[in-house]
């Protein structure tokens, strides 16, 4: 946009009633003074938050939380004496949030709000694992499960896999309406859409793909009504411990089982899903 001036003068000046002769110098013109009207692009606002809470409220918590911050990282209380709010929370937060990533540059600072708070000071370390998905193999469980010899093994590893699914809620390739299942049910259109009429080889194929993929689905069912029943998770413990004193055993095996029984013991209700806040999306 054009800068205006607010101020035009009300009538034109009055003309020299002569012309200045020939090769006579013309007077310097000199420019009238306006008033500017882009002088707030000199000025620097303060940041302004729309907060329509109780402000006394949320200064309490955060600067509360601030103190307990500053102390678990050793750090100097900011100084923020003279700022009304919201300016003190957000210097505050500002000074703070850049001590931190002194310390470990994976951590941030950020403000949360919940039902019950207004405004709390908290770190987050986010894990990034880059361009990986990590996923848990099914099909050794499966094997175990179809041999009668390695039932011992197929008991324990089942045990853990139903605290898995039950407790910390990572779901399963067959369950309906997940990402893999989605991936799963993409694969097998893409097969079902090829067409080989005079290529038997190529039809053999597409036949043992949809056979290994009927197979893995019938396979996931299974296991995942064994990792639904609530009697493996409720006899979880027995069934760990009895393998660990068994004379024949893995004992590597042994130990993991162990200690997933610690952190079920430690996080009895704890899903993967707790950790995700909603509001970091």
């Amino acid at each position: 946009m054009e800068s205006i001036c607010k101020v035009r003068p009300i009538r034109r000046k009055i003309k020299p009633s002569a012309r200045c002769g020939r090769n006579t110098a013309q007077p310097v013109k000199k420019r009238a003074p306006r008033n500017g009207g882009d002088g707030f692009l000199n000025h620097t606002f303060k940041p302004f938050w729309l907060f329509d809470g109780n402000i006394e409220k949320a200064e309490t918590e955060f600067f509360r939380s601030l103190e307990n911050i500053c102390k678990y990282y050793d750090l100097q209380i900011p100084d923020v004496t003279g700022l009304s709010f919201p300016q003190n929370i957000y210097h505050s937060w500002s000074i703070t949030n850049e001590r931190v990533k002194a310390i470990n540059k994976k951590l941030d600072c950020i403000i949360l709000k919940d039902d019950t708070h207004q405004a709390v000071l908290a770190t987050i370390n986010q894990y990034d694992t880059g361009s990986m998905l990590y996923y848990i193999p099914i099909k050794p469980l499966w094997n175990w499960v179809s041999d009668a010899q390695q039932q011992p093994v197929s008991e324990v590893v089942t045990a853990i896999f139903a605290y898995l699914y039950q407790v910390v809620q990572i779901p399963m390739y067959s369950d309906y309406n997940t990402f893999l299942a989605d991936q799963y049910r993409y694969v097998e259109d893409m097969i079902n859409e090829e067409i080989y009429e005079d290529d038997a080889e190529e039809t053999a194929y597409k036949e043992e793909q949809l056979d290994e993929l009927s197979m893995l689905q019938n396979s996931g069912i299974k296991l995942g009504r064994l990792m639904d029943e609530k009697v493996r998770l409720e006899q979880m413990e027995d069934t760990i411990l009895n393998y660990a004193n068994a004379e024949v055993r893995d004992n590597d095996l042994a130990i993991l089982a162990i200690e997933f029984v610690q952190l079920y013991k430690a996080y009895p209700t704890r899903n993967m899903f707790d950790a995700i806040r909603p509001d970091l999306y």
